[in-house]
């Protein structure tokens, strides 16, 4: 069965390296690259697949679980809308402009700032695409996944020092889909690509599911 996954922002198409025979949406933050995740999406739901997502990729669930193909989905870190319930959080809104600013003067200075926050390891590129990062901030603000049952498999994994999603946020697609296997890992951050124990969960969910 094909993987197929969507990252988060500012991450790259080696995010989800950890799993070996994956297809992963490339962004192009880091690159002259201008590219669709539903472009990518339509390309790719032709066969059985399993979806993995990260943070800012769970909003294409919608897309994803429409899908005849689809047979399960795997998110890390995710959320129905990054700025509060219907994206309506006044605050949480401004908060993301305020990253756009921040990205204009300085793109590799803010995101050393989100990675650290989020958990990643940062590492400096030579090539900042602002125009894609301002869109994906963008996104962030604006879009928001519908779909409210699902009954296919799912596993909903998120970090206990989770310090990217304030916790009504953190929280929107466990109660979206309460029947879903969830696991709040104690000590972790927004970023679970370098948890042993999440690794270990995921692997286990495609064992279980036949990958």
């Amino acid at each position: 069965m094909k993987l197929i996954a969507i990252p988060g922002w500012a991450c790259d198409k080696q995010y989800f390296n950890f799993l070996e025979n994956v297809k992963c949406f490339d962004w192009g933050f880091y690159s002259s690259d201008n590219t669709d995740p539903k472009v990518f999406l339509a390309g790719e739901m032709n066969e059985d697949f399993i979806f993995l997502a990260y943070s800012m990729g769970s909003l294409y669930l919608d897309e994803v679980l429409s899908s005849k193909f689809c047979k399960g989905a795997i998110v890390l870190s995710g959320f129905t809308s990054f700025c509060g319930q219907d994206n309506k959080d006044s605050k949480l809104v401004e908060k993301v402009s305020q990253m756009g600013s921040a990205l204009i003067a300085n793109p590799a200075k803010l995101i050393e700032s989100f990675q650290t926050l989020a958990g990643s390891s940062f590492r400096k590129n030579e090539y900042y695409n602002k125009e894609i990062l301002l869109k994906g901030l963008d996104i962030l603000k604006t879009k928001r996944t519908q779909v409210d049952s699902c009954k296919k498999p799912m596993l909903l994994l998120r970090g206990q020092k989770d310090r990217i999603l304030y916790p009504k946020v953190a929280l929107q697609l466990s109660r979206r889909f309460p029947n879903a296997e969830q696991h709040c890992f104690i000590g972790e951050k927004h970023d679970l690509s370098q948890s042993t124990e999440a690794q270990e969960t995921i692997k286990k969910f495609l064992e279980v599911n036949n990958v």
